[in-house]
């Protein structure tokens, strides 16, 4: 079987187990091992990070999927036992770092896989105040800068008290629900989270609500990731959408939109979201590679061979490179 005829299965199987198969508590045992390294960005080991595997496989002749986990010792080292084959996402993460995500084929032939991860800084929440741009409470009460401010240290928690008091103090700014939604997230109390963020599109929808299109862009953004991480990716469609139509110029938002288009086997309107990407941001790889892979599962050789060339010539050193040119070469054939 050629790998571009694997890649379409394993795209349309992957998709179809995230969607509607719930991970089996009780799996099947192999012979594959899997182990490495956890690492930041300067090599040093990255204790207690947790390193998760999830294989689809093929068990007693029916397609299953399960999830094991375990953590790195004091030097960064990790290992798991008893893998049976099939094409896992192994994924690292630990407090303080971006997770990332490894796509490996694990056999009984070859036993021992070694993968090692470098974890970057993780930046992000930080990027959910910057990206409301100049901060538009700041300004109305010392409360909402000291949040600011503790919130940047990762004082999370006493960043919530700060913004209370503000909230106490002025009941009528709706936007303060997004500061301490964002609060609760990084402290993975995702049900409250949830609720501070429906508090301000409850208050968009009120009259003379004056927030810009970029400001509840990125709060619907925001909401939309979290139920996403959730699994409730329909209401996270919704959400997207309309995170979209207010600030219908955000390559990130279209990208993301996009990507969870494909994600629910929705590929043409997937297509449409990701060359909207590359529409606004016409220097960015991402959505091409992206762009590559939904084409493929839409059969579309032609368009997904340009995506793929494309992807390679914005970004020459990508860790994918070998992988890319493995199917634009089996790409020829077709």
């Amino acid at each position: 079987m050629s790998r571009i005829r694997v890649i379409v299965i394993f795209c349309f199987f992957l998709v179809l187990f995230i969607s509607v198969c719930p991970l089996s508590a009780q799996r099947a045992v192999g012979s594959g091992r899997l182990g490495g390294k956890v690492l930041d960005g300067d090599g040093d080991p990255i204790a207690g990070a947790t390193v998760k595997v999830r294989i689809m496989a093929v068990v007693n002749e029916k397609r299953a999927g399960y999830e094991i986990s375990t953590t790195s010792d004091a030097k960064g080292k990790w290992k798991m036992l008893g893998l049976v084959s099939g094409w896992a996402d192994v994924t690292a993460s630990a407090p303080g770092f971006t997770s990332f995500t490894h796509k490996v084929e694990i056999s009984q032939v070859y036993e021992d896989m070694h993968l090692n991860f470098k974890l970057k800084k993780d930046t992000s929440f930080q990027d959910a105040l910057a990206n409301l741009g100049p901060d538009p409470l700041a300004a109305l009460s010392g409360y909402v800068e000291e949040g600011n401010q503790l919130y940047k240290q990762r004082r999370f928690e006493d960043a919530v008290t700060a913004y209370k008091k503000f909230e106490e103090e002025r009941p009528d700014q709706h936007l303060i629900h997004y500061y301490l939604g964002i609060c609760y997230q990084q402290m993975e109390q995702l049900d409250a989270a949830q609720a501070e963020f429906e508090k301000v599109v409850e208050g968009f929808q009120k009259e003379g609500a004056a927030e810009s299109g970029q400001v509840r862009s990125q709060v619907l953004f925001t909401l939309a990731e979290l139920l996403a991480e959730q699994g409730k990716r329909e209401e996270a469609l919704e959400y997207f959408r309309a995170s979209h139509d207010a600030d219908p110029y955000n390559e990130k938002v279209a990208y993301n939109l996009g990507d969870l288009c494909f994600a629910l086997q929705r590929g043409e309107e997937a297509v449409e979201y990701l060359n909207r990407a590359v529409d606004i941001r016409p220097s960015w790889a991402d959505p091409y590679l992206k762009l590559g892979y939904v084409y493929l599962n839409l059969e579309n050789f032609s368009q997904a061979g340009e995506s793929f060339r494309k992807y390679l010539d914005l970004n020459p050193d990508a860790p994918e490179k070998a992988e890319v040119k493995d199917i634009l070469e089996d790409l020829k054939n077709k």
